[in-house]
């Protein structure tokens, strides 16, 4: 899913018409119809009822659009806030994992960074977690967001918050009984996790294994529309992170579960323990974590 087709989708969404929508977006009918069928079948549910010259958006479809409308203006802000810190030549470089988005308030955090530190100009960098410490340890970034733990001995990580992971499973499905949950409580459900690319599903793995449970996943994305998708059919459950829950309470058909015998996903700022003198990194962390904030 691309950021252009989400704000197709929310022109079409509310012109309820392609040719209007199109003559909007100064592009042509045939395209947006193309798109609007691309996303369709990457969601694999259909978006609209096409009832003569008119678009009628199913159930799904208004779900999508409420949260298309939210992405899109999160990152239209977000982008205002990055051009703004990148006005100047950046001198501070700093990598920003996929997967923590709304573990923080990025927007809150880089704007006290600038009104405290006006003269230094910051580059962002969104990537995975394993490509972040890479980039960290080579000298390409000065400092990242990104969750733990580390094995490399070179980074000093900062911790900053953390969050619970919880399953999500069908009201029908008879997990949905409980109120807490345990890894073995999950058994040979078929499993959704999230992207292999990303350090989550790896721990998520090493957690089933140290449990003696062999998950029975079939299936890996990082997006929160695929896991409610896969769990509203009752095919499965998925296991997910904490900041997730606010999308999934859109739903009345499913149901978040804590799983209680698991460590907390943690989420932390890490440097390279080389670069540690630089003056705009040590500003940085302070402004962060606040100058009583220990390194792990």
């Amino acid at each position: 899913m691309e950021y252009r087709q989400l704000e197709y989708y929310i022109a079409v969404f509310e012109q309820k018409n392609l040719t209007a929508a199109a003559k909007q977006l100064s592009i042509t009918q045939q395209g947006l119809s193309k798109t609007i069928q691309k996303l369709e079948q990457e969601l694999e549910m259909p978006l609209f009822l096409r009832v003569k010259n008119h678009l009628i958006p199913t159930e799904f479809g208004e779900l999508v659009y409420r949260e298309a409308r939210r992405l899109v203006n999160e990152y239209k802000k977000t982008m205002d806030v990055l051009e703004e810190a990148k006005r100047k030549h950046s001198n501070l470089k700093i990598g920003f994992a996929s997967n923590v988005m709304g573990m923080f308030d990025f927007e809150l955090l880089m704007a006290g960074f600038k009104k405290e530190y006006p003269d230094i100009s910051v580059e962002i960098f969104n990537e995975t977690d394993f490509i972040c410490e890479e980039k960290l340890l080579k000298g390409e970034l000065d400092a990242a967001f990104c969750v733990g733990p580390f094995s490399s001995q070179a980074i000093k990580s900062y911790f900053l918050t953390s969050e619970l992971l919880y399953v999500l499973v069908n009201q029908k499905n008879p997990l949905a009984e409980r109120d807490v949950l345990k890894i073995s409580d999950i058994g040979t459900n078929p499993v959704i996790a999230a992207d292999s690319k990303n350090k989550g599903y790896m721990r998520l793995f090493k957690i089933f294994q140290e449990k003696g449970v062999t998950p029975n996943v079939v299936l890996q994305s990082s997006d929160p529309i695929i896991h409610l998708k896969f769990v509203e059919r009752n095919t499965g459950v998925s296991v997910f992170p904490g900041h997730w829950r606010s999308f999934f309470s859109l739903s009345d058909s499913v149901k978040a579960i804590p799983l209680c015998d698991i460590q907390r996903r943690n989420l932390y700022l890490i440097t390279n323990a080389g670069n540690e003198n630089k003056m705009e990194i040590r500003r940085f962390v302070r402004a962060v974590c606040g100058d009583g904030q220990s390194l792990v």
